[in-house]
């Protein structure tokens, strides 16, 4: 018999959300790139971090500030790219 496990909304997120960025650091092992150890970052996460709206990050990203990838229809960034991008904005 099989046993049932009882979540609640905000583990069930974090379960997601972790697997996600594992799915996302396999796919990276697989193509082999250089930054394979390189941290994965949810839209969510780079919000949080640079302490922007969600709105913000999706415009950058299509002005091609910040560099969005998308695996299997999900999109993320990776740390490096996200710190280049606003160091770079500062800069300007």
């Amino acid at each position: 018999m099989e046993e049932m496990i009882v979540l609640n909304s905000t583990q069930l997120k974090k379960m997601i959300s972790d697997g996600v960025k594992s799915a996302f650091q396999d796919v990276l092992k697989e193509v082999d790139l250089d930054n394979s150890s390189e941290e994965i970052m949810l839209e969510k996460d780079v919000c949080s971090w640079i302490k922007k709206s969600r709105q913000t990050v999706i415009a950058w990203s299509e002005r091609g500030i910040l560099k969005r990838h998308v695996v299997s229809g999900s999109v993320f960034y990776l740390r490096s790219e996200v710190l280049k991008a606003i160091t770079n904005s500062e800069k300007a």
